[in-house]
């Protein structure tokens, strides 16, 4: 059994309850999922179109990773949706930068009803803590946008 202190496994235990009252209405899973870490989405925005970030992380191969979904909800107008790009970013001197190898090639084309993407797997080096959140870039049909889901002080 893997051992963590008492801070990262309170910080944990914090993030999984925040997860598990999260919109998790996309269905589906990026690339790179496993059964062992389901996919539920802690910021979601919109109405039409929902679009949903996640951080996600690995236990057991002690690493983090981003993930995005879109979907088109049932009723009003029939939205085509794609969701790319999707990172992580941290904290540094009080601006957001991106984690390079948190990106990873998600460019699988547009979707009738639903997308997922799934960044790069970032191993933690040191488990320290830091600030970290999602980034992902959203297409619908007549729309585009960037997002920021909502930071998470994590121990990586």
């Amino acid at each position: 059994m893997k051992s963590f202190s008492v801070k990262k496994l309170m910080c944990r235990i914090g993030i999984t309850a925040v997860l598990a009252s999260s919109v998790g209405a996309l269905g589906g899973q990026p690339a790179g999922a496993t059964a062992a870490s389901p996919i539920t989405y802690s910021s979601c925005f919109g109405p039409q179109v929902l679009r949903c970030m996640n951080i996600q992380f690995d236990d057991a191969l002690n690493r983090v990773r981003a993930t995005s979904g879109i979907r088109d909800m049932p009723g009003g107008r029939n939205f085509s949706v794609a969701t790319s790009n999707v990172r992580l970013q941290t904290l540094s001197n009080g601006t957001w930068v991106n984690i390079r190898a948190s990106l990873a090639n998600d460019y699988d084309g547009w979707h009738a009803e639903v997308d997922s993407a799934g960044g790069g797997n970032l191993v933690c080096p040191d488990n320290s803590g830091r600030w970290l959140r999602t980034v992902a870039f959203f297409q619908w049909s007549g729309g585009s946008a960037w997002y920021a889901g909502k930071a998470k002080y994590v121990i990586c």
